[in-house]
């Protein structure tokens, strides 16, 4: 995924620094490439093993009702920046804190042109956004039909009702209070998330399941 190289980056940074200055100054392409994977890999590693993957819709976890964020620093943001790199990781378009065994209300998602499918998704991706106590303030009354799928139940796809259209009200890794419309599928993004920190996940509002 595009943003992979963010945590490779910071993993170089944090962990590796000295051999990262030596190979820049050798200024060999390939070997720039296999540290960035080695790097990449052990982070990803020592990252899912602290932030495990909540799975399964009897989870207590992720039946947990969320806490409100109140201090807004340093382990925030790099709580933030986590969720991002495990979003890109398990190739998610959203990813809550419920999530990765975090019951705050912090939720990491994705803006699209279209909803993403197939191999040469790149192009449709607008940007990413993450919402700190985000709260839904207004919701269309039309509604759409939602196919969707979660990475905490990976054996389960269907379709729910979303609204067509919400607007959203969050904060920013600083705190500053912030307003967002979102629409058809990024619309139905937020409302999933958002239920995440409420405890509830897709299949209790599934319509009917994908056809397999």
């Amino acid at each position: 995924m595009i943003f992979k190289r963010k945590a490779i980056y910071r993993f170089l940074v944090l962990y590796y620094y000295d051999f990262y200055d030596l190979v820049i100054k050798v200024n060999k392409e390939r070997y720039v490439f296999i540290l960035y994977s080695v790097c990449y890999m052990r982070y990803i590693d020592k990252i899912k093993a602290f932030y495990p993957l909540e799975i399964g819709s009897d989870n207590k976890v992720l039946r947990a009702w969320w806490e409100e964020v109140t201090e807004f620093d340093d382990e925030l943001e790099e709580f933030a920046e986590i969720l991002m790199d495990l979003l890109w990781e398990y190739d998610g378009v959203w990813l809550a804190a419920p999530q990765i065994w975090r019951n705050i209300a912090v939720i990491w998602t994705t803006q699209w042109k279209k909803m993403p499918k197939g191999k040469n998704i790149d192009k449709d991706f607008l940007w990413e956004t993450v919402l700190v106590n985000p709260k839904i303030l207004e919701k269309s009354e039309e509604m759409q039909e939602s196919e969707e799928a979660c990475l905490s139940l990976p054996d389960r796809q269907g379709y729910v009702e979303r609204h067509q259209w919400v607007v959203v009200e969050y904060q920013d890794l600083k705190g500053k209070k912030k307003q967002q419309k979102y629409s058809w599928f990024n619309a139905c993004i937020i409302q999933h998330e958002v239920d995440h920190l409420n405890g509830i996940l897709f299949t209790d509002k599934l319509i009917r399941e994908s056809k397999k």
